[in-house]
């Protein structure tokens, strides 16, 4: 989603980890890819943690 997507391109950190349905340029920058709807990692995320 832009803007949000051009944030990557700033990051400088240790670890990236992109979570994107379809690949994206910034995908072989990323520590961590999940080709996945962010509803649904976060809602797997949200059921490990209770």
């Amino acid at each position: 989603m832009n803007p949000a997507a051009g944030l990557v391109r700033l990051y400088n950190g240790n670890k990236l980890i992109l979570i994107n349905r379809t690949p994206t340029p910034y995908d072989g920058r990323a520590d961590y890819l999940i080709q996945d709807s962010i509803g649904k990692v976060l809602q797997a995320f949200a059921a490990e943690a209770d």
